[in-house]
C-alpha cells in the first residue's frame, strides 16, 4: 500500500485530503508542523509527503532541505496558494499543486509523483 504524509496546519485541506486518498486506498499520515513531521520521520519513511509551504514552525521550502537529505530521496507534493512560487532544486519529483485545487487536478497530480 503506498504511503503518504500530508504536512499542513488547515484542517479542511486535511479533511479534503483524507477523504481524496483514503478513498482510492492511499495509507495516509497527517501532521500539522514540521516539528510533528521530522518526529513522524523517525518512525516511518512514506512514499510520498505532501508539503504545505507555510507551517506555524517554518516555512515548507525549508523543510525541502532537510528532506534532501533522506536515502532514498522521497518526492514531494508543494501545496501552495500563494503565486510565483519557485521550486528548488530538489534530488526527487518535486511538483507545485495550488490550493484552491480542485479534486482531479489533485489526483492527477499525486498520481505524477508516485509514479
Amino acid at each position: 500500500m503506498t504511503t503518504i504524509l500530508l504536512i499542513d496546519d488547515d484542517p479542511d485541506i486535511q479533511f479534503v485530503v483524507r477523504l481524496l486518498l483514503e478513498s482510492r486506498a492511499y495509507k495516509l499520515r497527517i501532521e500539522d508542523s514540521i516539528k510533528n513531521a521530522n518526529r513522524a520521520l523517525r518512525d516511518f519513511i512514506p512514499d510520498l509527503i505532501l508539503l504545505d509551504i507555510m507551517l506555524p514552525d517554518g516555512s515548507g521550502l525549508d523543510f525541502l532541505k532537510v528532506l534532501s537529505h533522506i536515502e532514498p530521496p522521497i518526492n514531494v507534493g508543494i501545496l501552495s496558494a500563494k503565486l510565483g512560487v519557485e521550486l528548488p532544486a530538489y534530488p526527487a519529483k518535486l511538483e507545485l499543486i495550488r490550493k484552491p485545487f480542485s479534486p482531479d487536478h489533485f489526483l492527477f497530480a499525486v498520481n505524477r509523483l508516485i509514479n
